[in-house]
C-alpha cells in the first residue's frame, strides 16, 4: 500500500495508487480511531469519526462526519448607527460641464473617426501642443485602427466608444477627424435623411465600409488616375495627386 502522510499529527494518510475499493487520493487510517476521535489531516481536525476506524481502512463520508454542530442558532444584532453629520457642502477641485457632470481633467482629445486619418490626428496633435502652450492640461490624439472594413455590430461599437469619448467629462473639447465625403454623410445620415432613403443608404454605406483599403486604392490607381492625370497634365501634374486621393478617401 502506497501512501503519504501530510502532517506528523495526522492519523489518516493519503494514499497514491488505488487500492483494492479505495481510489487513489482517497483517505486511510494510519492507526485505530475511535468512534467520536478527531480525524486529523494537515495537522487539524477536518471531522469525526462515526464509528471505529481500523488501521488501512477507507476514511470517507461513510464513517467521517463534520465537527461542526449539527443544530446552531443564530441572532443578526447589528450595532447601532451613528447618525451622520449635515454635510457641509464639500467640493473638490473639478471642471463643470455644461450638462451637469464635472471633469478632474481639462484636456482636448482628437478623435479619427478611421485608421486611415490617424497621421493627420497626430500631426494637428503636435501642432496643437505647440500652439496651445499650458493654456489646457494635455492634448491627445487616440489614435485606433478601425473605421474602415468593419461592419454591423463591430461597426456601431467603434461609433459608440468614439461617442463617449467625446462626451466624456474629462474633455474641454473633442475635435473629430474625418474624410469630407464621410463625415457630411453621417451628418445627412443622422439629422437629415427621409426614412425611405435612409433604409436604403445606411445599409449601403455600411457595404462601402467594409471594403479593404486596398480595394479602394486598386481602383484609384486603375481608374480615377487616368481620368485625372489628362487634366492635371495640363498644370504640370500627374494622376498620383492629393485630388485623386482626396476623391477616392472622400
Amino acid at each position: 500500500m502506497t501512501y503519504r502522510q501530510i502532517h506528523p499529527r495526522d492519523n489518516v494518510a493519503v494514499l497514491l495508487r488505488a487500492e483494492g475499493d479505495i481510489p487513489a487520493g482517497h483517505k486511510i487510517a494510519l492507526r485505530s480511531i475511535a468512534a467520536g476521535e478527531a480525524v486529523i489531516k494537515y495537522g487539524d481536525p477536518i471531522g469525526m469519526a462515526t464509528r471505529d476506524i481500523a488501521p488501512g481502512e477507507h476514511v470517507h463520508s461513510h464513517n467521517l462526519r463534520t465537527a461542526l454542530r449539527e443544530h446552531e442558532t443564530y441572532e443578526y444584532v447589528p450595532a447601532p448607527l451613528w447618525p451622520l453629520p449635515p454635510r457641509d457642502g464639500s467640493t473638490f477641485e473639478g471642471y463643470l460641464r455644461p450638462d451637469g457632470r464635472a471633469g478632474v481633467r481639462n484636456e482636448i482629445w482628437i478623435l479619427p473617426t478611421v485608421g486611415c486619418v490617424n497621421a493627420v490626428a497626430r500631426q494637428i496633435e503636435q501642432a496643437a501642443r505647440a500652439l496651445a502652450g499650458g493654456a489646457v492640461e494635455g492634448i491627445y490624439a487616440f489614435e485606433h485602427p478601425y473605421g474602415c472594413s468593419q461592419l454591423g455590430g463591430d461597426l456601431e461599437n467603434t461609433q459608440r466608444l468614439l461617442a463617449a469619448l467625446a462626451k466624456h467629462p474629462n474633455t474641454a473639447g473633442a475635435l473629430i477627424v474625418g474624410v469630407p465625403i464621410g463625415l457630411l454623410t453621417a451628418v445627412f445620415l443622422a439629422r437629415f435623411c427621409p426614412k425611405g432613403l435612409y433604409r436604403i443608404m445606411k445599409p449601403a454605406v455600411s457595404l462601402m465600409a467594409g471594403i479593404p483599403s486596398v480595394v479602394y486604392g486598386f481602383f484609384g490607381m486603375c481608374v480615377l488616375v487616368p481620368i485625372i492625370r489628362p487634366i492635371a497634365e495640363k498644370f504640370d501634374g500627374s494622376g498620383n495627386s492629393m485630388l485623386t486621393a482626396s476623391i477616392l478617401l472622400g
